[in-house]
């Protein structure tokens, strides 16, 4: 009986080594996976920083503003229409105003409504109620209006200011292609 014993256990060791040697394993494909995506995204780091750098050095931006529009405008798929309007905008407080101003036409446009109809917020729920809207476009175009009521209708800390704007203009180069408006 006691050999019964030995052989229990030394199978129970077994079978218990052999998962243990499963888990291992899997761990091991785990860590070879999570490898290959830092190195994917290290790559993609890589890539964005050569074309900031490219963006610098090639089109000779005159100050880190219209580095943050041509950016923008890459970002956009360098759509004629988009690039116009920010090539019209001036980098400063007016630019969220501006740029929601420039998106409003575009959903009026797109769902067929007169201006002065409804506002911006309606303008986006329509949208949205119609299905033209994905949660990705609904986002940027509450960002660009909450931004913009901050502008419209509060004082803008100078400190947060540059960021705000350069949010507005990143959410709006994101938002582009989802809204389909002008050539490209």
């Amino acid at each position: 009986m006691h050999t019964n014993y030995v052989i229990q256990d030394q199978f129970f060791e077994d079978e218990r080594a052999e998962e243990l040697s499963q888990e291992v394993s899997l761990l091991k494909d785990q860590l070879e996976s999570v490898a290959e995506e830092r190195d994917d995204y290290m790559s993609l780091l890589g890539n964005m920083h050569k074309q900031l750098n490219d963006l610098s050095v090639n089109e000779s931006p005159r100050n880190i503003e219209q580095d943050i529009k041509n950016i923008a405008k890459k970002c956009a798929g360098s759509n004629k229409a988009f690039n116009k309007i920010i090539d019209d905008v001036e980098f400063n407080h007016s630019l969220p105003i501006s740029i929601q101003n420039s998106v409003e036409k575009c959903l009026r446009r797109k769902l067929s409504i007169k201006p002065n109809d409804l506002n911006f917020f309606e303008l986006i729920s329509i949208g949205r109620d119609k299905g033209l809207l994905n949660d990705e476009a609904l986002d940027y175009l509450h960002t660009i209006r909450k931004q913009r009521n901050i502008f419209a209708h509060t004082e803008v800390d100078a400190q947060t200011r540059f960021s705000r704007i350069s949010f507005v203009l990143n959410s709006a180069a994101l938002l582009w292609s989802h809204l389909e408006c002008g050539s490209k």
